[in-house]
C-alpha cells in the first residue's frame, strides 16, 4: 500500500514539473518573440499611406497582446512620420510654384535688349577715379540696385533685368558703350570676383 502511494506520489510530482516546465518555456519564447517583434518594428522604414492604412485595416482584426500593441503603435507613429512628410512636400511645392509665378509675372514687365557684356565696379579710388560720390544721376550706389549703362541703348532711371535679378541704371561711365553693363558691388574683391561675363539682360516697358 504504502509503495502504491509512493508511485503515486512521484507520477503526480513528475506530472506538475513537466507542466511547469512546458509553461516556462512557453513564457520564455513568448517573452522572446515580443522582443524580436519589437526590435524588427523599431527598425520598419517610412511607409506610403496605402501601406499604412493596408496595415491598419489588418491590425484591427487582431487582438491586443503586446506584439499587437508594438505593431499597432509602430504604424501609428509612421502614419504621423509620412503625414508630415506629406505636408512638408506640399508647402515646398507650393512655395515653388509661387516663386515661378512671381517670376513670370516680372519677367512678362520686360522687354529683351539682348546679351550683353558684363563687368563690377565698386566705390573706390581704383574703380570711380576718386572715393565715394553719387552716381551720375544724383542716387548714392547701392549694391543689388545700382549698375552703369550707356544713356543711349538704356536709360538714366530705366529698371534692369539682368539674368533674372532687377537692378536700376542709375550711373555711367566713359568706357560704358553699347551693350555692356557695370554693376556696383560692395567692396572692390567683390568686383573683381565677378570680373567679366556675358548676361541677358531686358528693359522694363
Amino acid at each position: 500500500m504504502n509503495t502504491k502511494k509512493i508511485v503515486i506520489g512521484i507520477t503526480v510530482v513528475v506530472a506538475v514539473l513537466a507542466v511547469a516546465l512546458t509553461l516556462g518555456a512557453y513564457s520564455f519564447d513568448n517573452t522572446k518573440n515580443v522582443k524580436t517583434v519589437k526590435a524588427e518594428v523599431s527598425t520598419i522604414k517610412a511607409v506610403n499611406v496605402a501601406q499604412i492604412q493596408k496595415s491598419e485595416n489588418i491590425i484591427t482584426k487582431l487582438g491586443t497582446s503586446p506584439v499587437d500593441e508594438a505593431i499597432a503603435k509602430a504604424y501609428k507613429i509612421k502614419k504621423a512620420e509620412a503625414k508630415k512628410l506629406a505636408e512638408k512636400k506640399a508647402k515646398k511645392i507650393a512655395a515653388a510654384k509661387k516663386a515661378k509665378a512671381k517670376k513670370a509675372k516680372i519677367k512678362s514687365q520686360y522687354k529683351k535688349l539682348g546679351t550683353f557684356n558684363a563687368t563690377a565696379y565698386c566705390g573706390c579710388a581704383s574703380c570711380c577715379g576718386s572715393a565715394g560720390g553719387h552716381t551720375a544721376s544724383g542716387t548714392t550706389p547701392t549694391a543689388g540696385r545700382t549698375i552703369a549703362t550707356d544713356p543711349s541703348v538704356i536709360p538714366l532711371g530705366s529698371k534692369v533685368l539682368i539674368d533674372g535679378k532687377e537692378y536700376v541704371a542709375e550711373d555711367t561711365g566713359g568706357a560704358i558703350g553699347g551693350k555692356r553693363v557695370d554693376i556696383f558691388f560692395s567692396s572692390h574683391s567683390e568686383a573683381l570676383q565677378f570680373g567679366r561675363r556675358p548676361v541677358e539682360v531686358s528693359i522694363k516697358k
